[in-house]
């Protein structure tokens, strides 16, 4: 059995959905993939998700990078296809919406400060949430590229010629990252381009083609250049599902969607040590799990994952057949 028909096969709808829809030409209407995405509207897991994300936001983790936050779920059910004809997910965007500032940005609650009542509201955003966020409601809100739009290209705004450094909302206080103010932050950099590759005009502006080269110069220099403690070492190489943080499958897919980069002697390096990591069957197994993904196909450390794998053959098309729109 070939490759391809593993993952179209897989047992698990979500996978086999996702395999046909971006490494064939079947189009989403065709009976087996319909099939499909009706399994996947009864799978337990996603449903879970989808009454968590109905409750948006949640509990407001400290940490941006825990794979529990709600927002980095909603990012997983957003790329499987799931939008707001869902009324789970529609509750959870009607959130959103109420939530956003006058920059076009969805904030979330942020701890009281010391020394103020437990009862005060606050709410405040930094740039290491606003583009995920922003991200979630331009895939799945009905027309969610243009209620997006303002927002991304105030995020854009804030772009530096050497990517997108650290900033929050006042709410935050003093609080910024362990960084220089002349230097990207690796993570705010890396979301906020994927947002910005949403739309083909902010894909080609002057903030997307100063983030792909921070991201491509910090994997050049990743033995030298730390920006905001973000290393590109041995734990940013591991290979890890879903998309949450900073690591090499992340940064991967997201600069993987510009056909210039594709060609780069710096992307092609990172691809070859994700090559490296292919067991004799062409399969990926992860090398790092977050606890909160445990339960799923793609949580056993050291186990070869049909999602881990799919995860790479996107991008391998993308490097095969460069003509082929994009599925964002």
């Amino acid at each position: 059995m070939s490759l391809l028909d593993r993952l179209c096969q897989a047992p698990q709808p979500w996978i086999a959905f996702c395999a046909y829809r971006d490494l064939t030409d079947r189009p989403l209407d065709d009976p087996v993939v319909a099939a499909l995405w009706k399994a996947m509207d009864a799978d337990e897991k996603l449903m879970a998700f989808r009454q968590e994300a109905s409750r948006w936001p949640g509990t407001v983790l400290n940490s941006h990078k825990s794979a529990n936050q709600t927002f980095h779920k909603m990012v997983f059910l957003a790329d499987l296809g799931f939008d707001e004809t869902d009324p789970l997910i529609a509750l959870g965007l009607k959130a959103m919406r109420a939530a956003r500032n006058e920059q076009g940005w969805i904030t979330l609650p942020v701890k009281s400060a010391s020394g103020e009542s437990p009862d005060v509201q606050r709410r405040g955003w930094a740039l290491c949430d606003v583009p995920v966020l922003l991200y979630v409601l331009a895939k799945m809100g009905l027309d969610g590229l243009n209620e997006v739009r303002q927002g991304a290209l105030n995020v854009a705004a804030l772009a530096e010629s050497f990517g997108v450094s650290c900033a929050v909302s006042p709410a935050h206080g003093g609080f910024r990252g362990p960084g220089k103010r002349t230097e990207p932050c690796p993570y705010a950099t890396l979301v906020s381009l994927k947002l910005w590759q949403l739309y083909p005009d902010l894909a080609e502006s002057p903030a997307a083609h100063a983030a792909r080269e921070a991201l491509l110069s910090l994997w050049d220099h990743s033995r030298e250049r730390h920006p905001y403690m973000f290393f590109m070492g041995t734990d940013f190489r591991k290979l890890t599902a879903p998309f949450v943080w900073y690591d090499i499958l992340h940064v991967a897919e997201v600069l993987s969607w510009d056909a210039g980069v594709r060609k780069d002697p710096r992307f092609l390096d990172m691809m070859a040590v994700i090559r490296n990591k292919a067991d004799a069957e062409g399969m990926y197994a992860p090398e790092v799990s977050a606890r909160a993904w445990a339960e799923w196909e793609f949580g056993s450390v050291g186990v070869p994952s049909l999602w881990l794998t799919l995860s790479v053959e996107r991008i391998e098309r993308r490097l095969r057949e460069p003509h082929l729109g994009e599925h964002r």
